[in-house]
């Protein structure tokens, strides 16, 4: 079974940022679905589409599925309540860190914080609107530093 880094927080389309800046550039990285049935979606893509999952159990997120398609996207699954607009979402992870940084960029910027920053399974999340009204989410690392200079 793969064994990829997980960037693991539900409903994300994650893209990741390879430099260390004021205002990073993402790149895609993968993408995450919010799902009624994890076994259902296990089988069904399993089967169809050949991905080997592996079953991951989180005290934050409970049971929810990883794989990876090609080399270098994360697919993750989470049990959840599916509706058209709430996945998958858009999600940048900050390689470097500067979560905080950023979030309060964007705040004084008069753009919508729709989930502050919080913990999340491996790392820390939040989420803003962009101006399209969609929700673009954000990770980083436990490890990494939560401001920059």
């Amino acid at each position: 079974m793969r064994s990829p880094t997980c960037l693991a927080c539900p409903t994300w389309r994650y893209a990741s940022v390879s430099r260390a800046s004021e205002k990073p550039l993402p790149e895609f990285a993968g993408e995450a679905f919010t799902v009624a049935d994890i076994d259902r979606t296990v089988r069904f893509y399993r089967d169809h589409l050949g991905f080997d999952f592996e079953r991951i159990e989180s005290k934050e997120e409970g049971t929810f599925l990883r794989t990876k398609i090609g080399t270098e996207t994360e697919f993750l699954v989470f049990r959840g309540d599916p509706k058209p607009g709430n996945t998958p979402a858009v999600v940048f992870s900050l390689s470097d860190g500067g979560l905080d940084t950023l979030i309060e960029r964007l705040a004084t910027a008069d753009i919508e914080i729709v989930t502050p920053v919080s913990e999340a399974p491996g790392g820390w999340f939040a989420a803003f609107r962009d101006p399209n009204g969609q929700v673009i989410s954000l990770f980083q690392a436990r490890e990494k530093p939560r401001r920059l200079a």
